[in-house]
């Protein structure tokens, strides 16, 4: 029978514990505002994240850290579509990425998405026993003890980016200091500073970088505490 409830009464924390103590296998389903997020486990391990958001899906995640090319997605989903297979899968055999370079890609690319559900103590929860995943699936084998330590230094460092960035409308102005070296070296580093032209709001810069909520708004509260960004508006964010 399956377990639900609400992140308000049950933290992701609790859960995740629960589900390595008691070595469960199955599927932990996270839902906020239409958006859902997948834990899977196997005998208390969490071996892999699905997510409805843009920034935490795998084409994004590879391209915001240079692993891939915007033209080597475009022709990767192409044949996703037809071929109805695992991105990652795709990605291999055409020789974009070794399997074990995936595998590795994939575990930075899950803990990146459970890292972000440490922030929704406002969604519902459900874990159906015994769910089996995909058939296609590329496993990762990680500890929930390890994610909740990680989870945890990332949730505090997010507060304190936090006293800036407190809200996804903020607007950003790039000011007249120039950014250091390190800024055009890196390529997801580039695209976010260029992306700051008065203009986009924070939630518009996450998308265009391809990359992750804590990523982007740690690059962003470094580039404004070095005076190279200050803070010139705020727009309305449908959320």
């Amino acid at each position: 029978m399956p377990v639900q409830g609400s992140l308000a009464t049950m933290s992701l924390t609790e859960i995740l514990q629960w589900l390595g103590n008691a070595g469960k296998t199955g599927t932990l389903s996270i839902e906020r505002n239409k958006v859902v997020k997948r834990i899977l486990v196997r005998e208390g391990r969490i071996i892999a994240c699905a997510s409805q958001e843009p920034s935490d899906m795998l084409g994004h995640f590879l391209v915001s850290r240079g692993k891939i090319t915007e033209e080597t997605l475009r022709k990767a989903l192409a044949l996703q579509e037809t071929q109805r297979t695992h991105l990652g899968r795709i990605l291999v055999e055409s020789g974009a990425l070794s399997e074990d370079e995936l595998r590795l890609l994939l575990e930075d690319k899950a803990q990146e998405t459970i890292f972000g559900l440490f922030d929704w103590d406002d969604a519902e929860f459900r874990f159906a026993d015994d769910e089996t995943a995909d058939a296609n699936i590329f496993a990762v084998d990680m500890r929930v003890e390890d994610i909740l330590l990680r989870g945890a230094q990332r949730w505090d460092e997010m507060q304190r980016f936090r006293t800036v960035f407190n809200d996804p409308g903020i607007v950003l102005s790039r000011t007249e200091r120039v950014p250091p070296a390190e800024v055009f070296k890196n390529k997801m580093a580039r695209r976010i500073f260029e992306s700051i032209d008065g203009e986009r709001t924070v939630a518009e810069i996450l998308l265009h970088a391809h990359g992750s909520e804590y990523l982007v708004t740690k690059f962003l509260f470094e580039l404004h505490r070095a005076g190279v960004a200050e803070v010139t508006g705020l727009k309305p964010v449908t959320r």
